[in-house]
């Protein structure tokens, strides 16, 4: 099916927000990622779906996140949180973690009849675009920027960075 999207970064002129962790038991905020995803997003569990996970002796991991966000019938946020980092067999000791934030919205709209595929048709869209949505998505662009900075603000309390 062909779909004709917008697409913004969230974050932009920066296409991610990076923190850095330094101490015991980094990894243990993965245990805790769902729930702050689901408070601060207001989502369900079937929005929230792992792409990666792998671990590697001795401790270190790689994990991929992505949170998917519906607004309205065209669009919606997709944000994605990469976990990095080396655990230390013995939790209290200094381990290290990075952790990566992005996010796009995305507006889609879908070409499933032949009308649909025509160049009227995205000209349509195109005016109704800057006629009347134009404002809808740039409110939606500041929503989602502020999810993803309240999700590294809740990151960093919940690490104890300052």
């Amino acid at each position: 099916m062909a779909v004709w999207r917008i697409e913004n970064d969230c974050l932009s002129p920066a296409t991610e927000v990076k923190i850095d962790y330094k101490g015991p038991n980094p990894f243990n905020i993965y245990f805790r990622l769902r729930d702050i995803i689901k408070r601060v997003f207001d989502v369900k569990d079937v929005d929230i779906w792992e792409r990666e996970f792998r671990w590697d002796v001795p401790g270190k991991f790689f994990i991929r996140i992505y949170v998917y966000k519906p607004l309205d019938k065209t669009s919606y946020i997709l944000a994605q949180i990469i976990l990095q980092g080396a655990q230390p067999s013995d939790p209290s000791k200094p381990g290290e973690l990075n952790i990566r934030i992005s996010g796009k919205l995305r507006t889609d709209f879908k070409m499933m009849v032949g009308f649909q595929k025509t160049a009227l048709y995205r000209n349509l869209i195109r005016l109704y675009h800057t006629l009347f949505y134009r404002e809808t998505r740039k409110a939606y662009l500041e929503m989602c920027t502020k999810y993803l900075t309240t999700l590294v603000e809740e990151l960093k309390r919940s690490l104890g960075i300052a």
